[in-house]
């Protein structure tokens, strides 16, 4: 289902190209919600440690999450790449990967397989959550929930963008306690990405110095403002330009816990599913999965 559908096509172009390259490889299409997640477990239950996903963030999100459900000494033997064919493909986005099938291979020939950090997110009752990209609060998680309950052949990233200027006018905020490494505050808030890279929502750059190699988890934080006033700013959060806006703070933590304030849940958006609410504990797990960074990757 990924990218409405082209995941599958685009699937089936490289599948083709593998064979006219006599590469040796295995194929399990995902039916349903989690498959990804359950099949790669399998897959490594029966030996193998070498893994392409085929799809958006969705699809890599179950994968990671999969993965990072083995102990650590078996998911150290792992090491996977990511081909882009999603909607918003953002984590692809940030290494800059390639969605053409015979140019995505010239990357893969060069790639080198490195160790990044991956984001855990720890709520009570619940099994860790693992993100790859980033977790979000506020509007961001709005907009999602939004788009879930609105069924569309497509979730293009437009779609996302009208969605969240939309939502704006609706939401009422967040209030939230931080407790961290980095800060201890209580903040009335329009929106807090937790990033692990710098783009989410098929573009937006939020948190544009988040990186998977630096062991840190970037906090970008936009108050409670006016709503035209984030509107009329939109393009800032955009060009990477976002700490240039007063109502904007920026912090690195490894440990992050946020509890709400009052008695309204506060979902939690993670690579772009809702997956709980408040409390939660974030934190970087690094060097905790092995992936494909292209060779010419400096950040």
């Amino acid at each position: 289902m990924a990218g409405a559908h082209r995941g599958h096509r685009q699937w089936q172009r490289l599948e083709r190209q593998f064979r006219i390259l006599s590469i040796s490889f295995v194929v399990c299409l995902t039916k349903d919600e989690g498959d990804a997640a359950q099949q790669a477990v399998i897959a490594f239950r029966q030996d193998f440690r070498d893994f392409i996903v085929v799809g958006g963030d969705g699809t890599h999100h179950e994968f990671v999450n999969g993965i990072m459900g083995l102990a650590s000494h078996d998911r150290a033997s792992v090491q996977y790449a990511l081909f882009p064919a999603g909607t918003g493909n953002d984590f692809a986005r940030h290494f800059k990967l390639p969605g053409e099938v015979n140019q995505w291979i010239k990357y893969l020939n060069r790639a080198v397989a490195t160790p990044i950090d991956v984001g855990r997110i720890d709520i009570t009752n619940k099994a860790p959550i693992y993100f790859i990209n980033e977790a979000g609060l506020g509007l961001e998680a709005a907009v999602i929930h939004r788009l879930s309950v609105k069924p569309s052949k497509s979730r293009s990233n437009l779609r996302y963008l009208i969605e969240a200027i939309r939502t704006i006018f609706s939401f009422a905020g967040i209030r939230v306690r931080l407790a961290g490494d980095a800060s201890n505050s209580e903040l009335h808030l329009w929106n807090m990405t937790v990033a692990n890279c710098r783009f989410l929502g098929g573009g937006f750059q939020l948190a544009p110095e988040a990186s998977p190699l630096d062991g840190q988890l970037d906090l970008s934080i936009i108050s409670k403002t006016s709503r035209w006033r984030v509107i009329s700013s939109i393009l800032y959060f955009f060009n990477g330009k976002v700490a240039q806006l007063s109502y904007t703070k920026h912090l690195q933590s490894s440990r992050v816990l946020v509890e709400p304030l009052g008695d309204s849940e506060v979902l939690i958006e993670v690579d772009g599913e809702i997956r709980g609410s408040l409390p939660a504990e974030f934190c970087i797990m690094e060097q905790a999965i092995n992936f494909y960074i292209p060779l010419n990757y400096l950040k």
